[in-house]
């Protein structure tokens, strides 16, 4: 089943559980922690913030060696020298800043 979700699949319950319960191969069961749906940046990093307790969040093949406050920086993004990021998401293509609502893109090599 995992093998068949592809790019069209846009939600989970409807397009799989639901009717893998109703043929008798999945059961859906109650959960009653938080979850956090994170398809979006602003949704990832509150999952990462969460989980982290308000750290930031440093995935292996990430590099900071600027300051970044409450960011998640992906595999293959960088938070260069001198470079202070608060509240985004990093990786090697661009930067989602959070209190502006907007995707920041970079020239491979070169952020400015």
């Amino acid at each position: 089943t995992v093998a068949s979700i592809g790019p069209d699949t846009e939600e989970l319950y409807r397009d799989w559980w639901k009717l893998q319960q109703a043929d008798g191969e999945a059961d859906i069961v109650t959960f009653k922690g938080m979850a956090i749906e994170a398809g979006t940046p602003a949704n990832l990093q509150a999952a990462n913030l969460v989980e982290s307790g308000g750290r930031t969040g440093v995935e292996p093949g990430a590099s900071v060696e600027g300051t970044a406050d409450q960011c998640v920086v992906l595999t293959g993004g960088d938070v260069w020298a001198g470079e202070h990021l608060q509240l985004c998401v990093v990786d090697g293509d661009a930067r989602f800043d959070l209190p502006t609502n907007s995707i920041i893109p970079f020239a491979p090599g070169r952020r400015d």
